[in-house]
C-alpha cells in the first residue's frame, strides 16, 4: 500500500470516496490493486461498504482511512458527501467503485490534464445520448470514475442536488445533464468525438461496443465488470481485450479471472469471452509438455464400437497412457486376442455397468486421477429409441473427432492447457443434428434442480442460472486434472447411480454430464469448447446450410405474413363495417335498455299494486269468511227462531182458543150479570 508520502506530488488535495458492493462480502485482490493504485492521487480514501455479508473485508479495510456502510451507490454517495460540505481541505473529490478492473496504465497524465481545466466536475468519458429500448439515454459521464472540484461541493445548489439523489435514488447516469442545466461545466478527459453523431439513434453504448479500440490505442485504464454479464450479440471486444491485457501490459489478468470466476454464471463467460477454440489437425509442435502427466481414459460397452475406433486409438502419441473401462467381457478378450499396434501404453479395467461411462470415470478409474496433470475422456454411444443409426454415429463423431482427431490435434489441444493455466476445462460443441438441436435452448432437459443439488452436495456455491443454458452435455472432454478433482473427491459408489434401464434423462448421470464447467469454476478455472479444424468446416458449412434455409423459410414466411396481412386488411375493414354496425346495434341497445328500464320500473309498480290488491283481496277474503260465520250463526240463530216463533204460535193459537172462549164465557157472563142485574132490579 502506498504512503500518503508516495502521493503524486503535483496534485490537488483530493478525497476519494470508494463505493464496494459485493454479495459475499469478499473483497477479491482486483479491489486491493485498484485501491493501491488510486491512493497515489488521493490525500484521504474513505469506503462504503454496502453488503448483507457479515464477512471482514480485510484487504479494503487495509486500504482505508475510514469505513462507513450504506445502501446503494447514488445514496450512500450522497449520503457520505453532505458530511463533507463544510470540509474546505479538499480540492477534489473523486468517487469510484468496484464496478470496474484496473487500472491498466498510470493515472498521471489524466489527473495533469484535469487539474488544469476551468470545469465543475469532470469524468473519464462521456457517453454520447443514445436510444435504449425506444427511450433517448441522455449524455452522461463516466459513472464508475466521478470527480467533483469544489466549485461544484461547496455550492448551496449541490447541497439540494444531493437532498434529491438521496429522495429520489437518483442514478449516476441522470447526474450530468442533471448538474449541467443547474449551470456547472463540465468535461470528459476521452470525450471520443469519432464515436458520437448527432441522431442518438445512430449512437451506442462505446463501452460496451469499442471497449478493446479504447484501450489499445486511446490507453483507457479501467474494463467494466459488466462486459462478463453482457447478454448482447456476438461481440468479440472482451475476447481481444483479455489477450491484449494478458500479452501487452503488466496487468496479472488473474485479478480479473479470480472475481468473474466467483461471480459470473460460466456459460455467460464462454459466451462473452469466446472460449471456444478451434484447433488444427495436421501440424503441431509434436511434443509433449515436459514433465507433464496424461492419461486418454476411454470407456467401451460395444464390441462394434470398439472395433471402429481403433484409429482413434492410433492417433494417440507416444508418452500419453491410455485406460480402456468396459463392462463387456467381450472386448476384455478382444484387446488379449488382437495385436494391435499402438503408440502408448495401454491397460483395460473391468468395471461394472452400473451408471454406465460416467460410474466408469468416478469409480472406476478414481484411483487414476491424481496421477495425472492432464486427461481426456470419450466413451460410445448408441440409443436404444427408434432413431436412425446416423442420429447416434454423428453424435460419436462429434466426440471423437473433437477429442482424438489426430496426433497433431492431441498435442495441441494439450498446447492450449499449458499456454492457458485459466484453462481448466475444453468439450465438444452442442451436437446440432436431429433432435440434438433442441439443446441450445433446452439443455437442462429436467436436469437443472439435480445439478443444484448436486453443487451443493459438493459444497460448490457459484452463480448458476436456469435461463443460462448449459454447454457440457456428455461425459467426454479434455480437462486439467486439478479442475475436477472436486467431483472425484466426492467418492462415489456405483450404488449412487440408478440400475438399467436408464432413463433418458433427469438422472444423477445427466446432472454430473453438465456439471463439469460449474466444477471447473468454482476451482478457479474457466472451460471451453474445443472442436477440429475439420471439424469447425462442417459446421460453417452445416451453418450456412442451415442458415440459407432459415433465410428460404424467412422470405417464404414473409410471403405468408403478406398474404395474412391482405386477408387482416380485408378483415379489418370488414372489422371497421361489423364495428360501424356494432355501434348502430349499440345505440339501438341502449334506446331498447332504456326502453327496458322503462317497462321494468312499470312492472315493479305493477307488482307493487298487484301485490297491495292481492293483499286486499286477502283482507277481503278474511272479511268474508268471518260474514260466511256470522251469517251461518245468524242462520242458526234464525231456524232456532222459527222453532220458538212455531211453539209461540201454537200458543197463541191455544191461547187466542182460550181467549175466544173466555170470551164466549164473558159474554155469557155479561149477559148472566145482565139478568142478574134485571132480577135485583125487579126485586128491588
Amino acid at each position: 500500500m502506498y504512503s500518503k508520502n508516495e502521493v503524486h506530488s503535483s496534485m490537488n488535495k483530493r478525497l476519494g470516496i470508494f463505493y464496494f458492493s459485493d454479495l459475499e462480502g469478499i473483497s477479491d485482490e482486483y479491489v486491493s490493486f485498484l485501491i493501491k493504485n488510486m491512493s497515489k492521487y488521493l490525500s484521504h480514501l474513505t469506503a462504503i461498504i454496502d453488503t448483507n455479508s457479515e464477512k471482514e473485508i480485510y484487504c479494503l479495510i487495509d486500504g482505508c482511512d475510514e469505513i462507513v456502510y450504506g445502501k446503494g451507490r447514488e445514496k450512500s454517495y450522497a449520503t457520505v458527501l453532505l458530511r463533507y460540505l463544510k470540509n474546505e481541505s479538499f480540492d477534489e473529490i473523486v468517487l469510484f467503485d468496484d464496478t470496474v478492473f484496473g487500472p491498466f496504465n498510470s493515472m498521471d497524465p489524466i489527473f495533469k490534464y484535469m487539474d488544469l481545466k476551468d470545469v465543475n466536475f469532470w469524468g473519464l468519458y462521456r457517453q454520447a445520448s443514445y436510444v435504449e429500448e425506444g427511450e433517448i439515454v441522455d449524455s452522461y459521464l463516466s459513472p464508475f470514475f466521478f470527480v467533483l472540484k469544489k466549485s461544484l461541493y461547496k455550492s448551496e445548489e449541490f447541497k439540494d442536488f444531493l437532498n434529491q439523489v438521496i429522495l429520489e435514488r437518483m442514478p449516476m447516469i441522470k447526474w450530468t445533464s442533471l448538474l449541467e442545466k443547474l449551470g456547472f461545466k463540465s468535461l470528459a478527459y476521452y470525450e471520443f468525438e469519432d464515436f458520437i453523431y448527432p441522431n442518438p439513434e445512430q449512437n451506442y453504448d462505446i463501452i460496451r461496443y469499442r471497449l478493446y479500440d479504447l484501450i489499445v490505442t486511446k490507453k483507457f485504464p479501467f474494463l467494466p465488470k459488466k462486459k462478463f454479464t453482457d447478454n448482447n450479440d456476438w461481440n468479440p471486444d472482451l475476447a481481444n481485450t483479455l489477450i491484449y491485457l494478458n500479452e501487452q501490459t503488466q496487468y496479472d489478468v488473474n485479478l480479473i479471472w479470480r472475481n468473474v470466476l466467483r461471480t459470473c454464471d460460466i456459460n455467460q463467460i464462454r459466451k462473452n469471452t469466446q472460449l471456444i477454440y478451434t484447433v488444427p489437425d495436421n501440424i503441431s509442435h509434436g511434443e509433449l509438455p515436459v514433465g507433464k502427466k496424461i492419461a486418454v481414459i476411454i470407456h467401451f460397452y460395444y464390441l462394434d464400437c470398439f472395433i471402429a475406433a481403433d484409429h482413434y486409438l492410433r492417433n494417440i502419441p507416444f508418452g500419453i497412457d491410455l485406460y480402456i473401462t468396459t463392462s463387456n467381457e467381450e472386448i476384455v478378450e478382444h484387446v488379449k486376442k488382437s495385436k494391435v499396434k499402438l503408440s502408448c501404453t495401454l491397460q483395460v479395467k473391468l468395471v461394472k455397468n452400473r451408471g454406465r461411462d460416467v460410474s466408469a470415470l468416478l469409480v472406476g478409474c478414481r484411483d487414476l486421477v491424481d496421477k495425472y496433470d492432464y486427461f481426456c475422456f470419450v466413451h460410445d454411444k448408441k440409443t436404444s429409441s427408434i432413431q436412425s443409426a446416423t442420429v447416434w454415429e454423428l453424435f460419436n463423431f462429434n466426440m471423437w473427432e473433437n477429442n482424438l482427431k489426430s496426433e497433431d490435434y492431441i498435442y495441441n489441444v494439450i498446447e492450449l492447457f499449458e499456454k492457458n493455466p485459466r484453462l481448466g476445462l475444453l468439450v465438444p460443441p452442442i451436437p446440432k443434428h436431429a433432435n440434438y438441436i433442441n439443446l441450445l435452448i433446452d439443455g437442462w432437459r429436467q436436469c437443472y434442480e439435480l445439478l443444484e443439488n448436486l453443487l451443493n452436495d459438493l459444497h460448490i456455491d457459484i452463480p448458476i442460472s436456469r435461463e443460462s443454458q448449459p454447454f457440457a452435455f456428455s461425459t467426454t472432454f479434455w480437462c486439467r486434472a486439478e479442475a475436477l478433482k472436486p467431483l472425484f473427491n466426492r467418492n462415489y459408489k456405483y450404488e449412487d447411480f440408478p440400475e438399467e434401464p436408464l432413463p433418458a434423462t433427469g438422472t444423477i448421470s445427466h446432472a454430473i454430464e453438465r456439471s463439469f464447467p460449474y466444477i471447473a469454476q468454482a476451482a478457479g478455472f474457466f472451460s471451453g469448447t474445443v472442436e477440429s479444424a475439420f471439424y469447425a468446416e462442417l459446421e460453417l458449412i452445416s451453418y450456412e446450410f442451415n442458415v440459407s434455409n432459415m433465410i428460404l423459410e424467412n422470405e417464404k414466411l414473409k410471403q405468408y405474413n403478406a398474404q395474412l396481412k391482405e386477408q387482416i386488411d380485408f378483415f379489418g375493414e370488414r372489422n371497421v363495417e361489423l364495428k360501424n354496425d356494432n355501434d348502430e346495434y349499440g345505440r339501438y341497445n341502449v334506446k331498447l335498455k332504456n326502453e327496458n328500464d322503462i317497462l321494468n320500473e312499470y312492472i315493479k309498480k305493477v307488482k307493487t299494486e298487484n301485490n297491495l290488491l292481492n293483499e286486499y283481496i286477502k283482507k277481503v277474503k278474511a272479511e268474508d269468511n268471518l260474514l260466511r260465520e256470522n251469517i251461518k250463526k245468524v242462520k242458526a240463530e234464525d231456524s232456532l227462531l222459527r222453532e220458538n216463533n212455531k211453539g209461540l204460535k201454537e200458543k197463541n193459537e191455544a191461547l187466542a182458543k182460550r181467549n175466544k172462549e173466555l170470551k164466549i164465557r164473558v159474554n155469557e157472563f155479561g149477559e148472566y150479570n145482565k139478568k142478574l142485574k134485571e132480577e135485583i132490579k125487579r126485586y128491588c
